[in-house]
């Protein structure tokens, strides 16, 4: 089941960090950003896939560009290959059509196969070969895909 959260005190901080377990965060420094920036910006807010309480997958949702950003989508660890990632980003795709916003963006390592994978299964169409971030830092090591509503 899909779950919209919009401030720091609603997240789950447990939970999200087995998400994203694999990621060799500085937790300290992710959860700082989390409540001094992220959640601080218009239109943010994570969605996170929850069975029976439990975290599934997640993602960050932003303003980015002329559009929204979804970044750090990830499955558990152990529960990867189950759809839980599909289904999340599917129901917030479905839930940003009735946002104003015409474009959702999202940078892909170019090396993560599964989510170019699921990202095409999406909608997604490749937008360019770099990935450009909200402090203007560029890589080359991640594309760029983009989502775009019909009118």
């Amino acid at each position: 089941m899909l779950k919209l959260i919009y401030s720091m005190g609603d997240l789950d901080v447990e939970q999200l960090l087995k998400i994203y377990e694999e990621w060799d965060l500085d937790e300290e420094n992710y959860l700082d950003f989390l409540r001094n920036d992220f959640f601080r910006q218009k239109d943010a807010f994570f969605a996170v896939w929850a069975l029976q309480g439990q975290y599934k997958a997640a993602l960050r949702v932003e303003p980015y560009s002329d559009g929204l950003l979804i970044a750090a989508l990830s499955t558990a660890p152990g529960e990867r290959r189950n759809g839980y990632g599909y289904l999340l980003v599917m129901e917030v795709l479905k839930h940003l059509s009735t946002l104003s916003y015409k474009v959702v963006y999202s940078h892909i390592d170019k090396k993560n196969h599964p989510s170019i994978q699921l990202h095409k299964k999406c909608g997604f169409q490749f937008f360019t070969d770099y990935a450009k971030y909200l402090d203007g830092t560029v890589t080359y090591n991640s594309f760029t895909m983009n989502y775009l509503y019909k009118k």
